[in-house]
Formats: structure tokens, C-alpha cells, sequence
């Protein structure tokens, strides 16, 4: 039986580890406020991209114009690629996991009806988790940077457009 002074000991020992604890919890907290209200600020300027868009390819077969395939996709819907964006660490509540079950879900979805799919991983918790489930079907991980400049971002789209011009999948699907 431990002694008295041990007990106290092993009781701040807890207390020390509690405060710890809650102080990472509020730094996770405040960085993921900090997130949210970037990727809040950004979604304006997504959705009216995605009206010009959505526009453009209208007013293509509208006036029966060329456009490439890049921007209104191929004839075919054989292959998809989804395109799963997590974080490269936990300690952000149940996001990755829900990001994950959902990319599963769409895919299991895709499968069911005939068609083949596969993954493109942009954050570390997302390729982690599919891994060991879909390892075959994840075509490239990428992981992110703390910041995410223009330049990084560019990048990560010539994958995709590369990808897409090596046939590699007719359409993509972003979840996140």
C-alpha cells in the first residue's frame, strides 16, 4: 500500500497533468477558431468562382461552343476521384474523422452503382485513416503546411489537372 506522502505526490502529479491538458485543449480551440474564420472569409469569393463557373459552362452549350474537358468534364462518369482534405493533426474535435466516414459513404455510394473510384489525400489524419481500408485506391498524399500560400495551393491543382489529363479519373469530387 503506497504511503500518505506518495498518495499527495501522485495527486498533484494528476493536477499538473489535468492543467496541462486544458491548456493544449484552449491553444487547439483558439487555433481552430483562427481556421474556421479563414475559411469563412474565403467562402464568398469560392462561391462566386463557382457561379462564373457554373456560367461559363452554361453559356458554352448554349452557343454550342468547344470548351475543354477540364472545364466541363469528360462523357463519361466511369472513375472518380475524391478528393479528401483533413487536417495534418488531431486535436480538432470530430472533424477528421466525420471528413473521413463521409468520403467512405460517397464512395461506398459510387461503388454500389458500377463505378470505380479513387482517393487524393490532402492532409496526414485523412490518408491515415483510409490507408488501411482503401490503401489501394489512394492515388497521392499530400501533406499541408501550417500556412498555406498561393503557390502551395497552385500546386496541389496542377496534381489534380495532371491527373485528370492522364486519365486518371473523369470526375472530382472535393469532401471536407
Amino acid at each position: 500500500m503506497a504511503s500518505l506522502q506518495e498518495l499527495r505526490q501522485r495527486q498533484r502529479s494528476v493536477k499538473s497533468t489535468r492543467k496541462i491538458t486544458q491548456a493544449m485543449k484552449m491553444i487547439a480551440a483558439a487555433k481552430l477558431r483562427k481556421a474556421q474564420e479563414r475559411a469563412e472569409s474565403g467562402r464568398p469569393y469560392a462561391n462566386l468562382m463557382a457561379e462564373l463557373v457554373d456560367d461559363l459552362v452554361a453559356r458554352t452549350a448554349k452557343f454550342n461552343l468547344s470548351a475543354p474537358d477540364l472545364l466541363i468534364g469528360k462523357d463519361q462518369d466511369e472513375t472518380r476521384m475524391f478528393i479528401v482534405v483533413t487536417s495534418n493533426r488531431g486535436l480538432c474535435g470530430g472533424f477528421n474523422g466525420s471528413v473521413v466516414r463521409k468520403a467512405k459513404k460517397l464512395a461506398e455510394d459510387y461503388k454500389s452503382k458500377g463505378g470505380k473510384f479513387k482517393f487524393f489525400c490532402i492532409g496526414r489524419k485523412g490518408y491515415e485513416q483510409l490507408k488501411f481500408e482503401y490503401g489501394d485506391f489512394i492515388v497521392d498524399k499530400i501533406s499541408i503546411p501550417d500556412k498555406v500560400s498561393h503557390s502551395y495551393a497552385v500546386g496541389i491543382g496542377d496534381r489534380l489537372i495532371d491527373l485528370f489529363r492522364d486519365n486518371a479519373f473523369d470526375r472530382c469530387v472535393s469532401v471536407q
